[in-house]
């Protein structure tokens, strides 16, 4: 993509909703809530799940999911969009039902603080990673079934592929992605990356590979065999977020220039950037249509996005 083509997309392009965060809080986490994602779930710092309405920006509930000052790290959604599952920097996992505020279960491994969650396709098994490794839980009824090895390390990365069968973790003392059996517990397979920690993984709807954020640079592997297929690049600036399009054959990413940059899946070309956030973008997720994607930002914004951005020229 030229210089002149970039510019005039930076330019042009506008988000479609911008929701300002009260001051001092800062989101972690975002998702857009199902059935319909006409909703946003905010995880942030002040030990709180925020919902948005994205038509008007307006905050329509808050969920206190701690009586302590903690940051919701992680967030994820049940199938119906009803609970989340959170991980909590300083404490359990819990499932948190929606529609209530109530929280409903708690996953407690051993002392340790569980930040990272992540569940299965059908919403019925939780993984969630603290110290030393990961555990995969019965959401039901709140049993312990499997332990994923990760001597040393606290888990900085958590993500559910392949259906359900594969359970891939990024620890905090290198840049490599490990891929375990979801049944049994057996590491399959270790994939490198540039060598810092990875803090988040993003699966594609097709369940067939895992992307990563790296220093200047996204990995794309694929899922089966931990085959590196692809290196998305661009500036010279840390990457904290990725997302896919579903339906749109696009990788997106986000980091510390505050850039979200989108990218063709199968050759590797930049599609486009979108600007507008001041500071670090922090979260990104994408519409179950690929339709929109939403960013968080240290700025103390959410930004919503159409992923089919049309510029138009104000400037001869």
């Amino acid at each position: 993509m030229s210089i002149l083509k970039i510019a005039l997309m930076l330019s042009t392009v506008a988000p479609i909703q911008t929701i300002v965060l009260p001051r001092g809080v800062r989101v972690f986490d975002l998702q857009f809530l199902p059935p319909d994602d006409g909703f946003a779930l905010a995880a942030d710092d002040d030990s709180s799940l925020r919902i948005f309405e994205l038509a008007t920006g307006r905050l329509t509930r808050t969920i206190r999911v701690h009586d302590e000052h903690v940051f919701v790290s992680d967030v994820a959604l049940t199938p119906n969009g009803r609970h989340a599952l959170v991980g909590i920097s300083d404490g359990p996992a819990e499932l948190v039902n929606l529609e209530t505020g109530d929280v409903e279960r708690t996953y407690r491994d051993g002392d340790f603080c569980c930040q990272r969650a992540a569940l299965t396709p059908d919403g019925r098994l939780a993984v969630i990673g603290g110290k030393d490794g990961a555990t995969l839980w019965d959401v039901a009824n709140g049993q312990a079934l499997v332990r994923y090895d990760l001597p040393g390390q606290y888990v900085r990365s958590l993500a559910v592929a392949g259906e359900g069968r594969f359970v891939v973790i990024g620890g905090n003392r290198d840049g490599n992605a490990r891929i375990f059996d979801l049944t049994s517990g057996e590491l399959l397979r270790t994939m490198q990356a540039s060598g810092r920690q990875i803090t988040t993984f993003a699966i594609s709807p097709d369940q067939r590979y895992l992307l990563a954020p790296g220093w200047a640079e996204v990995y794309l592997w694929e899922v089966a065999t931990g085959r590196l297929l692809r290196r998305f690049s661009a500036g010279r600036y840390e990457f904290n977020a990725v997302s896919f399009a579903p339906g749109l054959d696009l990788v997106l990413a986000a980091g510390e220039d505050g850039f979200i940059i989108a990218w063709d899946l199968a050759t590797g070309e930049e599609r486009y950037r979108l600007s507008g956030h001041s500071d670090a973008i922090v979260a990104l997720a994408t519409s179950a249509d690929g339709a929109r994607v939403m960013s968080a930002s240290v700025d103390r914004t959410i930004r919503v996005w159409s992923t089919t951005p049309r510029p138009q020229r104000s400037v001869p």
